[in-house]
Parts: structure tokens; C-alpha cells; sequence
């Protein structure tokens, strides 16, 4: 029998809740709290929950976290992540951060922040210590853009995969982070990570 799990983000300075309930027809659901990501994974293995889901009603989205992602506490009440199973001892990285959209003018005002306002060898518009070192082809997608770059941070090259996407409440910086041999190696994890992406009207 499969069991599905959500946790939201209700306000951001309400602590998030964990959410369960049986997939087949049913008006149960149960609740609980945890502290911190590793109890939610013991939760869902404890529990015997084989799909878990964040829901953010705040930003409009939910997605669905593979069994594979190792969910990372980020600080943030915004942003939710974590890393892939490490490839030769290197760990890619997965990020969702939310920005409400008074934070900008615009969608174009914030593409151009995170992507097409950016030159070689310059400091990034969103942080002076990551310097820009070019990109691919700029891609249209359904409520949004996508565009591998390539950044330069602490002594390294990483390269990314950036999607920016616009809910009725926000605008979202969804980013995979690697190294240039890990690229390639994990591209299709986060390929499925986006599968379980979904922008939804609460």
C-alpha cells in the first residue's frame, strides 16, 4: 500500500508540518511535526512513506523529494535542498528559493538578475562573490526560462543548470550545482527531480 507525505511551509514563521495519509480514497489524514530533515526521513521510513512531498503555499509550488536527495537545512525559510549521492566524493547540490514578487519589477527584471544580465568575468548580479563565466542558450519553458551557466566560486568552476519560474505569488530560482566532470553524471537526477515539480493555485 503506498503512502504518500506532504510538509508545508503555512506561513514563513510557522515551523513546517509533516502531512500523511494513505494514497487509496481516504478522509484520514494524519499529522506530525519534526525539527529538523533527518527526523522527517526517519518519520517516512518509520512510518513506511514511500513518496514525499513539499508543498509551499506561500510560493505556489509543491515537489516531490526523491529518495536520493539527502535534504540539507539551508537557513532559509525560502529555500529548500539538498545533495545527490556523491560521485568520486563530489556532492551536486539541488536549490528552490522563492522570492515574493514585490521583491521586483518584473519576471524580466528577474531574469535578468539571475541570468541574462550577466557578463564574462564579472561578479554575478545576485552575489559579488560568485564571478559569471558564460552560458549556454537562453530556453523558454512553460512559465518560465531555463539556461546551464557557468560560475566561478571559491577557487572553482562549477557548472549549473538555473530554471526560473513565475507562480501567482513568486518567482523561483531553481538551481543544480556541480562540478564539470559531475555534470554530465547527475543531469538526469535532477532531470527527474524537475519530473515531480509543479506549480500549483492554492
Amino acid at each position: 500500500m503506498k503512502t504518500k507525505v506532504f510538509f508545508s511551509l503555512a506561513t514563513l514563521l510557522l515551523s513546517t508540518s509533516l502531512v500523511f495519509g494513505q494514497s487509496i480514497d481516504s478522509a484520514k489524514i494524519k499529522r506530525s511535526n519534526f525539527d529538523n530533515y533527518d527526523e522527517l526521513r526517519a518519520n517516512q521510513k518509520r512510518l513506511g512513506i514511500d513518496t514525499l512531498t513539499y508543498l509551499d503555499s506561500i510560493f505556489n509550488y509543491k515537489v516531490q523529494i526523491p529518495y536520493w536527495l539527502q535534504l540539507r537545512e539551508t537557513g532559509s525559510a525560502t529555500t529548500i535542498g539538498g545533495t545527490l549521492p556523491p560521485v568520486n566524493g563530489i556532492e551536486n547540490a539541488i536549490l528552490i528559493k522563492g522570492f515574493p514578487k514585490s521583491e521586483f519589477k518584473s519576471f524580466e527584471e528577474f531574469e535578468e538578475i539571475y541570468l541574462t544580465g550577466n557578463k564574462f568575468g564579472q561578479p554575478t548580479k545576485y552575489s559579488k562573490e560568485h564571478i559569471w563565466y558564460g552560458q549556454n542558450e537562453l530556453i523558454k519553458i512553460e512559465n518560465g526560462v531555463k539556461q546551464k551557466v557557468f560560475t566561478f566560486w571559491n577557487n572553482k568552476i562549477y557548472h549549473n543548470l538555473f530554471i526560473l519560474q513565475e507562480t501567482k505569488s513568486a518567482y523561483l530560482w531553481i538551481q543544480f550545482t556541480s562540478t564539470p566532470d559531475t555534470y554530465d553524471l547527475n543531469i538526469s537526477k535532477f532531470d527527474e527531480f524537475m519530473t515531480g515539480f509543479k506549480i500549483i493555485n492554492l
